[in-house]
């Protein structure tokens, strides 16, 4: 779908120079049946619509937005209108709320995608990258938004004001869980161990101690 034909209306243009990633990296995604895709961070709809229209194109594959937008009800109006557009609000879910709060109401789903791209300080992304992961699928693709923010033009703000310290520090703390797929602007991880892995038995206080 060209999306220059379509009755959409965005005020910035946030993700023009991203899909080629994208389409590298999710190829194998595109128009299989019940795909689905996380967004924290929707702002005007223009991200969803892409993975609508260019990965989310087979049977019952869905997408579910994450954005607070507060003080912005102009922004969310533009969403709502954009989606419509499409002709594709059945296929989106749309939750209001603080990504940190909402993420844990989701507890038990499991998605081939997550996109973040919301709180963008350090604090705020690596809380969304630590709670979202056990919702992404083994083999499943987590992509992380402005990992080079800082060496473009916010070079005046501290690092834990960017996510750049938060994509680090989640890479370091789960090493050899994953493979990068993509790293630029954004980072793209696909998830190569499940939850719980080989190293790691969960605590049983019913068991005795050998010591």
């Amino acid at each position: 779908m060209d999306l220059t034909t379509q009755e959409l209306t965005f005020t910035s243009d946030l993700i023009s120079s991203k899909p080629k990633a994208w389409i590298h990296v999710l190829s194998e995604l595109i128009g299989k049946p019940n795909i689905s895709v996380l967004e924290i961070g929707s702002y005007e709809g223009k991200s969803a619509i892409w993975f609508l229209t260019h990965i989310l194109t087979g049977t019952g594959s869905t997408i579910t937005c994450i954005d607070h937008w507060h003080n912005v009800p102009f922004n969310e109006s533009l969403f709502d209108k954009n989606i419509a557009a499409i002709n594709c609000s059945h296929k989106v879910r749309k939750i209001k709320g603080y990504s940190n709060e909402e993420l844990m109401k989701l507890y038990g789903e499991k998605y081939d995608v997550i996109f973040i791209d919301g709180d963008h300080s350090a604090w705020g992304c690596l809380s969304d990258m630590v709670i979202s992961w056990s919702l992404l699928k083994n083999k499943g693709y987590m992509i992380i938004d402005d990992y080079i923010w800082d060496t473009t033009y916010k070079k005046d703000m501290n690092q834990w004001e960017r996510p750049k310290l938060a994509i680090d520090s989640f890479m370091n703390c789960y090493v050899n869980r994953f493979e990068i797929m993509h790293k630029d602007m954004q980072v793209i991880l696909k998830k190569t161990t499940g939850d719980i892995g080989p190293w790691y038995a969960p605590y049983n206080p019913q068991e005795k101690s050998d010591k």
